[in-house]
């Protein structure tokens, strides 16, 4: 009798493993609820932890994947003033994907909208191509996005405190806060935010381990440019 409550209650705890989690098998450490997200830990990997959902498209009776992963350069505790020009200088860098051509349709990388527009408020502020470059010719990379498609993928800098994001309630508010945020970081943070639409079925594990895949080689990229800039800067 105690064996089968044992069992019974093993299958209960397995059914209420997330889908996502249950593909990524091995790889996961540990995961919870929050805030509407499933946040997953890696046992091993180059970013700190995955959000995950499924989000309604407007005007449609389909869903799309959000992966969300962040990748701690300089955590605020370890924050001081020698960092800030290496945040600044990363700021530069932010970009996101744009595919070009109408038949046989290419991925490439371009500077992120928000740079674009802050870059419009902050004298001297332009694009540096470094990190755009980087993943653009890392074929691996280029291989998992052709295969993946995503409608968005960004990578970019955490530009506000969680206090802050409170009080971005219009663009001009938004770009203010963050261009206050670029003179005084409170620490160096990059988000890799990417959509895409999951299909249920036999490719499923496949393809949300292919998004694990690509989220560990950008955020691979990404650490080794952000410490030959910490020792460029030291």
């Amino acid at each position: 009798m105690e064996r089968f409550k044992r069992f019974v209650k093993r299958v209960r705890e397995e059914a209420q493993i997330p889908l996502v989690v249950k593909c990524l098998g091995e790889r996961v450490a540990d995961w919870q609820s929050a805030g509407g997200f499933i946040l997953i830990k890696p046992r091993a990997a180059s970013f700190d932890f995955i959000l995950y959902r499924r989000e309604p498209i407007p005007l449609s009776l389909d869903f799309k994947d959000r992966f969300i992963c962040q990748i701690t350069i300089v955590s605020e505790e370890s924050m001081n003033e020698k960092y800030v020009p290496v945040y600044q200088r990363m700021k530069t860098m932010e970009c996101e994907l744009v595919w070009k051509g109408l038949i046989g349709r290419k991925p490439t990388f371009k500077a992120s909208k928000s740079l674009e527009a802050l870059s419009r408020r902050i004298e001297g502020l332009a694009f540096n191509p470094m990190l755009a470059k980087a993943i653009a010719s890392d074929e691996s990379i280029i291989h998992l996005i052709s295969r993946i498609k995503p409608g968005e993928l960004s990578i970019q800098l955490k530009s506000m405190s969680d206090v802050d994001a409170y009080f971005a309630v219009t663009p001009e508010m938004t770009y203010a806060i963050q261009a206050t945020y670029f003179k005084e970081p409170k620490d160096i943070v990059w988000y890799v935010n990417l959509t895409t639409m999951l299909t249920r079925g036999p490719s499923y594990a496949r393809k949300v381990n292919e998004v694990y895949d690509l989220l560990e080689n950008i955020a691979r990229i990404v650490r080794k440019i952000a410490e030959n800039i910490r020792h460029s800067e030291a």
